[in-house]
């Protein structure tokens, strides 16, 4: 009995030791947010670049950056002598065949002279016909003769049936061919302005990518463009924080031209893909107050607040076990129990329900 008295006085004095060494708390009432980081930049609203339709060196740059441009007003110009001789000769074919389909062409006129001819010589020998048919009535005139008259009339009909056609097939052509040379002219027009390149609309330039002189490729970018007046913010969100955010959430914002200086903005815009180059998806967001010469392209770090609650029940995150449970003490005994998470912080863990003010938790292991 002697040794049992002891074994027992020696595990208490142990776990005494062990309980003294356990961390324990209490959940508090506190502030809490949840924010998800993105990088980004600075964007105009409707920013685009404008790019070049046709190879060309760069003859002429009409603006600066900084300029606000209108709608149709020439910015740049290519080099376009190519391009300028096979318009004028679209224009030269577009003439003479506009010539040739109207009514005074030479080939109508040739072929309207030949039915002229053709219809006199129907009218000739028709008489003659209609004369020999009444002296073979009465005899006067062999079968032969009168057979010849009529052979002479129906090669009449057939020739001057024949030109007609030809008169009509020829108009036809001369119309189609018109309208390829018309077809072909407005092409060369077409293709001629695509080395004049026009704003589209009111906008703003921004940058310009290249300089008199230089050779410019198809589809190659010459400046950027945009609103002249909106600068709005342009986000990247990894995969683990887009879930959570919502049109409408409040955005921190640290500017890399302003550091130490936090900006407020609303997230209006969340694109639906996911952008492999940069392994991120696209939100945009507009400033609630834009701050003052600031400059589209600006680097920035901002928090995307989705969650927050001022007067949250908390506890520390060590005390939250991997499948989301906590130790208590309830008299004297350590129990595990669910509880129900809110916003959960690097630090701090939000109860919903299962724990009380009272409630003493012991740090997990």
């Amino acid at each position: 009995m002697k040794q049992t008295a002891l074994y027992i006085s020696l595990l208490s004095i142990i776990i005494t030791g062990c309980r003294n060494k356990t961390e324990t708390t209490s959940p508090v009432i506190a502030p809490i947010t949840d924010a998800v980081f993105a990088s980004g930049h600075v964007e105009a609203a409707d920013q685009f670049t404008l790019a070049a339709f046709s190879d060309g060196f760069l003859q002429d740059t009409w603006i600066k950056e900084n300029d606000n441009v209108q709608a149709g007003q020439i910015l740049f110009t290519l080099d376009n002598t190519t391009s300028s001789i096979e318009q004028a000769a679209a224009a030269e074919n577009l003439r003479l065949a506009s010539q040739n389909a109207s009514d005074n062409s030479p080939t109508l006129m040739s072929l309207r002279a030949e039915l002229a001819n053709a219809q006199q010589k129907l009218q000739n020998d028709s008489v003659q016909y209609w004369r020999m048919k009444r002296l073979y009535e009465t005899n006067t005139v062999s079968a032969v003769e009168f057979e010849g008259a009529l052979l002479a009339y129906e090669n009449d009909k057939n020739t001057v049936q024949s030109i007609t056609e030809n008169i009509a097939s020829a108009k036809l052509t001369l119309q189609q061919d018109l309208i390829h040379s018309q077809s072909q002219y407005k092409t060369s027009v077409a293709g001629n302005n695509y080395f004049i390149l026009k704003s589209p609309g009111n906008h703003k330039i921004y940058r310009i990518e290249k300089n008199d002189g230089e050779l410019i490729r198809k589809g190659e970018a010459i400046a950027l463009l945009g609103h002249p007046d909106s600068l709005g913010i342009v986000l990247m969100v990894d995969e683990t924080g887009i879930t959570k955010v919502r049109t409408g959430h409040k955005v921190l914002i640290e500017l890399n031209t302003h550091p130490e200086q936090i900006y407020t903005g609303i997230i209006t815009t969340i694109y639906p893909y996911f952008d492999e180059e940069k392994q991120s998806y696209k939100v945009e967001a507009s400033f609630e107050k834009r701050p003052s010469n600031i400059i589209a392209g600006t680097l920035l770090q901002a928090n995307i607040i989705v969650a927050q609650d001022d007067q949250a029940m908390l506890i520390p995150r060590a005390y939250l076990t991997a499948d989301k449970k906590v130790i208590i003490r309830r008299n004297l005994n350590a129990d595990t129990i669910a509880i129900k998470t809110g916003i959960i912080s690097t630090d701090w863990v939000e109860v919903k329900e299962g724990l009380t003010l009272q409630d003493e938790l012991i740090k997990a292991n």
